[in-house]
């Protein structure tokens, strides 16, 4: 356990406050940690921003997870990207032919339809995912905000476990 100094007692690195009262199991044990060669100060600032540290990166790494999710199973993010820039162009063509469109072919292979009623289904998956994606990437800023505001360990935990995730939807197909 790591203490700083604090008005009437000292602030432990979760939080807590340990009033300087010799009757307080807590100062008795604060005590104890001092005789034992403990000194105050810096530890607990460090252990504060190390632990923002790993919040930020939990977040990202739910949100990248969650990003993904959004996605159809089995396909990247960049494969997704070369898969929308294709529809794009190929939903403006009057006559797409497949091999100039490969990766708009093998889906509309796969669903039954032809190149441009695919090109049109990947851009409205897309528009869902753009959608999807904003949503979960406001959530994770909103709580990247909270464990900036946090000043201690235990709040920073806090503010990241009590994200708000957006609802989880299908992936889109």
């Amino acid at each position: 356990m790591t203490y700083s100094q604090a008005t009437g007692g000292v602030m432990r690195v979760d939080g807590a406050f340990v009033p300087a009262d010799t009757a307080n199991r807590d100062w008795i044990e604060y005590q104890a940690w001092l005789a034992a060669g403990g000194t105050l100060g810096g530890p607990i600032e460090e252990a504060l921003e190390d632990s923002k540290v790993t919040a930020r990166r939990g977040l990202e790494r739910d949100a990248a997870a969650r990003r993904a999710a959004a996605l159809e199973d089995g396909i990247d993010v960049g494969t997704w990207r070369a898969l929308v820039a294709e529809a794009e162009v190929a939903d403006t063509d009057p006559n797409p032919k497949a091999g100039t469109y490969p990766l708009v072919y093998a889906e509309a292979a796969l669903r039954g339809g032809t190149i441009q009623s695919a090109a049109s289904e990947i851009l409205t998956a897309h528009t869902a995912a753009v959608s999807a994606w904003a949503d979960i990437n406001a959530a994770k800023n909103a709580a990247v905000v909270n464990v900036e505001a946090a000043a201690t360990v235990a709040a920073v935990q806090s503010a990241a476990a009590l994200v708000v995730w957006p609802a989880a939807s299908a992936p889109i197909p």
